[in-house]
C-alpha cells in the first residue's frame, strides 16, 4: 500500500489528483524514438512552455501599452495626465504603431536576448496638439529606449541616461 503526501511535508494528499496538464506531447514515433536515446520530449516541451511564458516577448506583443509615469534621473516618478492619449503597440513584424497625443505613427523596433529594445520612429502626422500636450516628449523619449523590464503587470522601458529620464512605465491598456 502506498501513500500520496504533499511534497517536502508528512501531510497526506487524499485527493492524489496532483498537476493537471495543460501543455500536450503527444506520442509520435519522433517522441518514442527520443525517449529511446534517453531525451525526455515531456521536459522537454515543459521547459520550452516555461521558457516562453517568461520571455519578456510574450508579454510585449499584441497589447497597447498606455505611458502611466515617467520617472526621472534622479527616481521621482510624474504621472501622466491623460494616459490614454499615449500609448504603444509592439507587433510580432517587429513594428510599432504609437499614438502621442493628437498624432498617431508606426515605426520598428529590435528586441534583443536580454531584452534591449531598441526603437526607430517612423513617419508620424503632424497635428497641432494642445499646448499641455506631451506628445513630442513621449516620441523623444521612446527613442531613447534601451530596454524593458516588467515590474508586476507594468511595462518599463529603460532609456539612455543622456535623456534626463529613467524610465516609462505602461499599464496594458483595457479591451472591449
Amino acid at each position: 500500500m502506498g501513500r500520496t503526501t504533499f511534497a517536502g511535508t508528512d501531510e497526506p494528499n487524499l485527493e492524489a489528483k496532483g498537476v493537471v496538464p495543460d501543455v500536450r506531447v503527444p506520442i509520435t514515433l519522433e517522441t518514442e524514438q527520443a525517449k529511446q536515446r534517453g531525451e525526455d520530449p515531456v521536459l522537454d516541451a515543459a521547459i520550452a512552455e516555461l521558457d516562453r511564458l517568461t520571455n519578456p516577448a510574450t508579454k510585449l506583443l499584441g497589447a497597447t501599452w498606455q505611458w502611466k509615469s515617467e520617472i526621472s534621473g534622479s527616481g521621482a516618478e510624474t504621472k501622466i495626465d491623460g494616459s490614454t492619449n499615449y500609448s504603444v503597440t509592439f507587433d510580432a513584424e517587429e513594428e510599432r504603431s504609437y499614438q502621442a497625443d493628437c498624432n498617431r505613427a508606426n515605426g520598428t523596433y529590435t528586441l534583443g536576448e536580454n531584452s534591449e529594445l531598441t526603437i526607430a520612429l517612423g513617419p508620424s502626422t503632424l497635428a497641432l496638439c494642445p499646448g499641455d500636450s506631451r506628445g513630442e516628449d513621449f516620441l523623444k523619449l521612446l527613442n531613447a529606449a534601451t530596454s524593458i523590464t516588467f515590474q508586476g503587470e507594468q511595462l518599463a522601458i529603460l532609456l539612455n541616461p543622456e535623456s534626463g529620464t529613467l524610465g516609462l512605465l505602461f499599464e496594458q491598456a483595457e479591451t472591449d
